[in-house]
């Protein structure tokens, strides 16, 4: 095996034809994917995005709605706070580094979840078919990527759960 890379794409073809005239019976092929609609890859890296976005569309209404429950529940603590004087902004502030907490939290307890069945989904599936093919990987960039997309996501639902709490009157706070 051996892999060339070409400054100009274009050359591709041209360099092809070049080698395989000077050496019969030569294997040359790309080792890139083609991007056309006919890519079975492709295909399926969009039907992967599709699953990706429905999931986390549906993740995300769970979990504010989750976050509207825990707000709730402290509706009378937010509203004593508020009596006391402490300002809006510093309750504000507080639920947004609470919010941050609890998403590198759950982003770092969900690459570690990650992380082991990514094992397991190769062992099971590597046994099942008798492959040496890795089925599934947790990459350093994935990982990055997911960080970056679930910490702002969770500090974005405590705000907004956080938010028409901290809108009401003192007295709608506190009276049970």
């Amino acid at each position: 095996v051996l892999n060339v890379a070409v400054i100009n794409p274009q050359d591709a073809d041209a360099f092809t034809s070049t080698l395989t005239a000077r050496m019969p019976g030569l294997n040359v092929r790309p080792t890139a994917r083609p991007r056309d609609s006919r890519d079975p890859f492709a295909a399926l890296e969009r039907f992967h995005w599709a699953i990706a976005i429905v999931t986390v569309v549906g993740s995300t209404a769970f979990l504010l709605a989750l976050m509207v429950m825990r707000a709730e529940e402290r509706r009378e603590v937010i509203g004593i706070l508020r009596l006391m004087g402490i300002p809006g902004r510093s309750i504000l502030v507080e639920v947004l580094l609470e919010g941050l907490l609890i998403a590198l939290a759950g982003a770092v307890f969900g690459l570690l979840v990650a992380k082991a069945a990514e094992g397991v989904v190769n062992r099971f599936f590597q046994w099942r078919y008798d492959t040496a093919l890795i089925f599934v990987r947790v990459t350093l960039p994935i990982a990055w990527q997911s960080v970056a997309f679930a910490v702002p996501l969770g500090v974005f639902a405590g705000l907004v759960a956080s938010w028409t709490l901290l809108r009401r009157d003192v007295v709608s706070l506190v009276r049970r």
